[in-house]
């Protein structure tokens, strides 16, 4: 292999003029290659993906609703609570806002009542279907305790005579003995958790009216962060906008799409600030060296020619590349820089350019094929971006390596001074008795503690927020009453999975301290509708004095 990299050098040299129009075509070539390359800022392409967990991850973002953003009113002063009505206004004035601004999508500030109404309605047309067998067992209870119906019309006349008594009439038509009050409630707790919210006046407020909130889509996705960028420096200027309006209103926005763009900005910060201190510290050492402009020109040639080849096979190989891997190409930049700092060490000592080549060829082409192999067993893993990071690194120091022993020994020029025969260094380190001892016994020491160290596995922790941020996710966070673990079904059709979901249903209901919300409370395969109507029917017969209304 090594004399077919002095035959390339051989004839290049012969032929400088080809040599050069090769290098530009070369460069040309890969930096149209490299702009075709798209830049993604999903810190989740680290995590391992699969088939499997893929599946779950679509289910999970579109059950968590990743899309929605959530903008959040409070008080600005903690000391002071803010009335209902500035919250509103403030509310309704941002509302108008973000529709107007026509960058939101599914915008809600305030409940649609006659959406809320029709839910109501369908709810108690069709509450058979959504009794369990000991609904029906506490109905039959209730009708059959002498004097029940007369009490509860009876108190029903109270309620009509109060001023709340207008709000009554939608549900008294419908259940005017309260019979199905604890299934409504029910079937209102039904979602992700419980979250402890009320609807003043329409508007959407937390149980103890510390803060409101109105909801919105972003139109562009969770990943797509250039887009939700605009939107969140929008929607900034907007809340701005408004709080000087409601000096005493504080206004703050979380969600899945702005937390991500938090993240890419982070992102962007720290790529930039790892790779400029690499840069930085390696060139005052290459000053210090070398002292010689021509020489420091050439090697960050080098590396530059490696970065446009990694760059140009990323968009051959893959459509995007994680920015992170670009940020993690200052430890890459370590490595790579070795081979022109070898090469251009030992033209110092060796003035023929053939002669220096021949003889750092082994040691280059052995230490880059061993290094490029380290970073191409990154390809076999599961996370994309991990895989990025494997092809990335790969390329970049196969790059280098080809400008090393292709085109850097063409245009290099040699020092002035003669080949000179190494000596040894008369510099001696001290010895120190007993040193083996000590060393064996500082690795045990540090062996021992190193057990203890333990690994994050929060990945909640993943992502970087803002303070902010992460105070408005614990608020939203302290409406929740316990962190929810989803079981999705899957199965042929909407009957089979239904089936499949009831059975699952009846074994977790069977567990302690469980609760058990979704679907289920909502659908019920054919065989389990047959049976509710059945007992209904059953509970009908029983208690006939109920079929008019009920039936």
């Amino acid at each position: 292999m090594y004399r077919y990299f002095l035959y390339i050098y051989d004839y290049l040299a012969s032929h400088r003029r080809w040599a050069t129009v090769l290098l530009l075509l070369l460069l040309a070539l890969m930096g149209v290659l490299s702009f075709q390359v798209k830049y993604e800022e999903d810190i989740s392409k680290f995590l391992p993906q699969d088939p499997k967990r893929e599946k779950f991850q679509e289910v999970y973002q579109q059950i968590s609703a990743q899309e929605k953003i959530a903008v959040i009113f409070t008080s600005a002063d903690s000391t002071h609570v803010v009335g209902d009505d500035t919250l509103e206004l403030a509310m309704a004035e941002m509302g108008q806002k973000l529709e107007a601004s026509r960058l939101t999508q599914n915008l809600q500030v305030t409940v649609d009542d006659a959406r809320l109404q029709a839910t109501t309605d369908f709810v108690y047309q069709h509450i058979p279907y959504f009794l369990h067998t000991s609904d029906l067992q506490r109905i039959d209870s209730l009708l059959s305790i002498p004097g029940y119906v007369d009490r509860q019309m009876q108190v029903n006349r109270q309620m009509l005579m109060t001023p709340m008594g207008g709000m009554m009439m939608s549900t008294l038509k419908y259940d005017p003995l309260h019979l199905f009050t604890p299934v409504v409630e029910r079937l209102r707790g039904t979602g992700l958790g419980s979250a402890r919210f009320q609807l003043i006046d329409g508007y959407l407020f937390s149980r103890d009216g510390q803060y409101a909130m109105i909801t919105f889509d972003t139109p562009y996705g969770v990943s797509e962060t250039h887009h939700n960028a605009i939107l969140a420096d929008s929607l900034e200027a907007m809340s701005r906008a408004v709080e000087q309006r409601y000096p005493q209103v504080c206004i703050s926005a979380i969600g899945a799409p702005l937390i991500a763009v938090t993240n890419a900005q982070q992102i962007k910060a720290d790529a930039l600030m790892s790779v400029s201190i690499a840069v930085i510290l390696i060139l005052v050492i290459l000053i210090w060296h070398y002292r010689r402009l021509q020489d420091l020109f050439w090697i960050s040639g080098s590396l530059f020619f490696g970065w446009l080849f990694a760059l140009a096979g990323m968009a051959l190989f893959s459509d995007s590349v994680s920015i992170i891997v670009l940020g993690i190409g200052s430890v890459i930049i370590g490595i790579a820089i070795n081979y022109p700092l070898h090469f251009l060490d030992h033209l110092r000592e060796v003035a023929d350019r053939r002669a220096a080549l021949r003889d750092m060829l082994p040691p280059l082409l052995i230490g880059n094929i061993t290094t490029v192999a380290a970073f191409l067993c990154l390809i076999w893993l599961d996370a994309q971006a991990m895989r990025d990071l494997g092809l990335f690194g790969s390329l970049m120091l196969i790059g280098t390596i080809l400008f090393v022993l292709v085109f850097l020994p063409l245009y290099v020029k040699t020092s002035n001074t003669k080949s000179r025969t190494i000596v040894s260094s008369s510099l001696r380190f001290p010895k120190i008795p007993y040193l083996l001892p000590v060393v064996v016994v500082l690795t045990m020491i540090l062996g021992y503690f190193s057990l203890q160290t333990s690994f994050d596995d929060d990945l909640s922790h993943i992502n970087y927020m803002t303070a902010s941020q992460r105070a408005d996710m614990q608020r939203l966070s302290s409406t929740v009453s316990a962190s929810p673990v989803y079981v999705v079904v899957e199965a042929e059709n909407l009957e089979a999975a239904l089936t499949k979901d009831r059975r699952i249903r009846q074994q977790l209901e069977a567990l302690a301290d469980t609760r058990v919300d979704g679907l289920g409370n909502l659908l019920s395969d054919q065989a389990r509708q047959k049976q509710q109507l059945r007992l209904w029917d059953s509970l009908l017969e029983k208690h006939p004095e109920l079929s008019p209304t009920f039936h």
